[in-house]
């Protein structure tokens, strides 16, 4: 536990005191029960189960604080109800936050957590009635540091000692999950901010992932082609033997080593891609396949035959190949290259 004092920033009691006046001035609405969560015991003996806060509970600055009993932590729940009025379970009743806000709406509600030397350590907003957001949260903290007098040394160090160290645990309903911060990322805003920067970071990803799609599917879909086109050279024979034959192998294989290195460079952080190299580097890569698509590997007598049976238009199968891929994916190719923009590689397909 740090002393009154430590670790206290530079003066802003101007700052919090607007801060607190501008929070308090405009609260935000008040939550009200989920449905199915609407009842509360009305036999409760209210002089035994709750009271209201007190800003002794939140004093640093004495050698204990005023919840130490027996060394041990202490948690009390909470609800600060439609009046304003922040009430504290002081017993463990069994009762809920809909007990302590007597079943009305609330502005925030949740658990306070001591230490074992009786100080406020934490306060976790996971009241399940309720839901607190952060910004419940943030009217809260400005509720409790109303208490002190900010224009004493001793109120000014336990302002910046709640707000520097307080945790405050707030659901994040993107997460499903408890976030942790301090109260002063709460009550600076810090907090809603870095949420607002990860949503539109989310968003961010979406956008590129939906402009790169056409570009992954396509690297994909040439990958399988490649390896398709390199296995079935391999497996003809005796053609395999000839020098020429070797190249055209060698020519697409090479093609799937750029491939592959392009697919590896769409794993990475996807906001860090810049999507018209990617593009560049893809359209470069078709026009050196239809390059080896186009490359001769016989030239003997069969060769002299199938040029007059056909008419004098003979095409390498790979050829044949790749210009059905090409008619197959044309819509795919297209959406690689700037909209309104043909900047492609001429395929002349």
């Amino acid at each position: 536990m740090m002393g009154p004092g430590e670790g206290v920033v530079a003066d802003r009691s101007d700052e919090i005191l607007r801060t607190i006046r501008e929070t308090l001035d405009n609260p935000p609405e008040a939550t009200s029960m989920h449905s199915g969560d609407n009842a509360y015991n009305n036999d409760i003996d209210w002089d035994k189960s709750s009271q209201v806060f007190s800003r002794d509970w939140i004093n640093w600055r004495g050698h204990l604080g005023a919840l130490a009993f027996d060394s041990q932590p202490r948690e009390l729940e909470f609800a600060l109800n439609s009046s304003r009025k922040l009430v504290v379970q002081a017993e463990m009743t069994g009762k809920g936050h809909i007990d302590l806000a007597n079943g009305d709406n609330c502005f925030c509600a949740g658990t306070f957590h001591f230490d074992r030397d009786g100080y406020l350590d934490s306060i976790h907003l996971d009241s399940g009635h309720y839901r607190p957001s952060a910004e419940h949260g943030k009217y809260l903290i400005a509720t409790l540091i109303n208490n002190y007098d900010l224009g004493s040394a001793a109120g000014r160090e336990n302002a910046e000692h709640f707000l520097a160290n307080v945790k405050i645990h707030v659901f994040n309903k993107s997460t499903e999950r408890f976030d942790t911060c301090t109260a002063n990322d709460i009550f600076t805003g810090r907090y809603v901010a870095a949420l607002e920067r990860q949503r539109l970071e989310r968003q961010q990803m979406r956008e590129k992932q939906e402009a790169l799609l056409p570009v992954v599917t396509l690297v994909d879909r040439l990958l399988k082609f490649n390896t398709d086109e390199i296995t079935r050279l391999q497996a003809q024979s005796p053609k395999t033997g000839k020098d020429d034959h070797k190249a055209k192998i060698a020519a697409f294989k090479a093609n799937n080593i750029k491939l592959q290195s392009i697919a590896e460079g769409l794993t990475v952080n996807i906001l860090a891609i810049d999507e018209d190299a990617v593009k560049g580097m893809l359209k470069a890569t078709i026009a050196t396949i239809q390059k080896a698509s186009e490359m001769r590997t016989h030239k003997n007598i069969d060769a002299v035959v199938s040029f007059f049976k056909c008419g004098g238009n003979v095409l390498p199968d790979s050829q044949r190949n790749f210009s059905r891929f090409i008619k197959a994916n044309q819509n795919l190719i297209e959406k690689i290259d700037e909209p309104g923009v043909k900047r492609g590689v001429d395929l002349k397909i």
